[in-house]
This record gives structure tokens, C-alpha cells and sequence, in this order.
């Protein structure tokens, strides 16, 4: 008892020492067993588990697709919030819808015809004996601005008098009083022609053109480039003229527009 007494607080140490000892060595079995029990029970849930139903998302995927494939807004053409349907009354009294940018306008104009201008050489006479022939020729310049200058003009010329502002004769085929055909240089551009009586020398330099204006009745002919024809309410500059169309310039607003022409017009 006197040992107890003198050393029980190290006989309770040793007793804890080898409680502790023992729950060491059981603590990895102890733990093996609740992993296996905790195995076993997510096995059992596993296969007692259910499939779950498929989610419907189809509102949600409609309401997505209304949201990436929304309708484009309409500015112009046949929406008539921000683009009111316009009214006009045509020529002959007549009230019209315009649902199109084709019903008025430089693109309502029709070209009815386009027709070449030339510049025309002829030898017109001839006079004089083989020794002696002089020729007159003709020079019509159908392109010209001024009305005056596209008659047609005549210049004389000869063996020994071969020069004028337009032209320089250069050969005489065959007899000078009968001549085959008479060949000419050009003063201006430096290329050689050649005319006959039958067979004059021809140029296209432009165009003149004829148009209609349908909702005015309006009529333009043998208009050519830098006229100023009106319609639609402005006037239009006639910039160019090609056999395929014409190209207009709106003296308001400097914008141009290209008129294509179709026989059919």
C-alpha cells in the first residue's frame, strides 16, 4: 500500500500509456471496417438509385432562339412607321400609291432610244480633167455644240493645193478625174482615212438620247450630254451618254444615277 500510496500518479500514467497503446494498434482495423461499411452502403445507393427523367427544356430553348433569331426591323420599303406610304397624282389626274423607288424618280425615267453622232467625211464632187481635178469635201461634225457647227461644211482640195484646217490630202487611187477613193491625214489626230463617193468616212463621237417620264408624261428627245432636263420636281444634268444607258447628276443634291437602257423600253 505504501507503494501505491508514494507512486500512484505513475501507475495511472502507465495504465493511460497502455490504453493508448491499445487503441492504436485497434484504430487501423477500426478504420478499415467503417471505409468497407461506408462502401457497402454507397454500393447499395448506387444500385437502389433511379434514372432521372430528362429535364424538358423546350421553353427555355425557345425563348433562347428568340433572343439570337430576333425579326430585323424594317426602315424602308412597305413599313410605314418610319417610311409613310407617299400619294402622287400622275398626269392624268390619277391618285397613285408609290410602294417602290421604280414608280418615281431618275429610276422611273425609260430611254426610249440612244442614237450615234458622227463625224462625217465625203468627198461630195469631183471636177476638173486628169491634169487639173479638184475635189470638194464634205465635213459634218453631228456632234458639235453649237447647231451651226453641225451642218455640214465643204473644203476644196487638189494636187497642188492639199491642206486645210481639218485634213491634208495625201494619195489619189486611180485617175485624179475619176478617182478610186481619195486618202486624207487628219490635222488633228494624225491618222490617215480613206473616202470614195460611195463610202465616206464615218466616227462615232457620242450619243443622243430620247427619254420618258410615264407619271408626268413627260417626253425628253435628243437630249445630249450637258442638257438639263427637269422631272420628279428637280432638274437633272445629263453627264454621260453610252449606247448602254445614261448617267444623270441631280443638280440639288449632286447625286448621280446610271439609266440603263433595254430595247425593250
Amino acid at each position: 500500500m505504501e507503494f501505491l500510496r508514494k507512486h500512484y500518479e505513475k501507475v495511472i500514467l502507465s495504465v493511460i500509456l497502455a490504453l493508448l497503446a491499445i487503441a492504436l494498434a485497434l484504430l487501423p482495423g477500426r478504420i478499415e471496417s467503417i471505409r468497407t461499411q461506408l462502401q457497402e452502403h454507397r454500393d447499395s445507393l448506387i444500385k437502389s438509385a433511379k434514372n432521372y427523367p430528362p429535364i424538358n427544356m423546350t421553353e427555355f430553348l425557345a425563348a433562347l432562339s428568340g433572343i439570337t433569331n430576333y425579326p430585323v426591323i424594317k426602315l424602308s420599303g412597305e413599313h410605314n412607321l418610319f417610311a409613310p406610304v407617299l400619294w402622287l397624282i400622275d398626269a392624268n389626274g390619277q391618285i397613285v400609291k408609290v410602294v417602290s423607288e421604280k414608280q418615281v424618280g431618275p429610276e422611273a425615267l425609260k430611254i426610249t432610244k440612244i442614237t450615234p453622232l458622227y463625224f462625217i467625211i465625203s468627198l461630195e464632187r469631183v471636177s476638173g480633167s486628169s491634169s487639173s481635178s479638184s475635189y470638194m469635201i464634205g465635213i459634218t461634225d453631228e456632234s458639235a455644240i453649237r447647231p451651226a457647227d453641225r451642218k455640214t461644211r465643204t473644203r476644196y482640195v487638189s494636187l497642188t493645193s492639199r491642206k486645210t484646217e481639218f485634213f491634208k490630202l495625201d494619195e489619189v487611187k486611180g485617175d485624179p478625174a475619176n478617182p478610186e477613193a481619195l486618202v486624207l491625214e487628219l490635222t488633228n489626230e494624225e491618222k490617215k482615212i480613206e473616202i470614195s463617193k460611195d463610202k465616206p468616212y464615218k466616227e462615232v463621237r457620242t450619243y443622243v438620247a430620247d427619254m420618258r417620264y410615264d407619271m408626268e408624261n413627260a417626253v425628253f428627245t435628243n437630249k445630249r450630254t450637258n442638257d438639263v432636263i427637269t422631272f420628279a420636281g428637280d432638274d437633272y444634268r445629263i453627264e454621260d451618254i453610252r449606247p448602254d444607258g445614261v448617267v444623270l447628276m441631280s443638280e440639288s443634291s449632286t447625286r448621280r444615277f446610271i439609266i440603263k437602257y433595254t430595247q425593250q423600253q
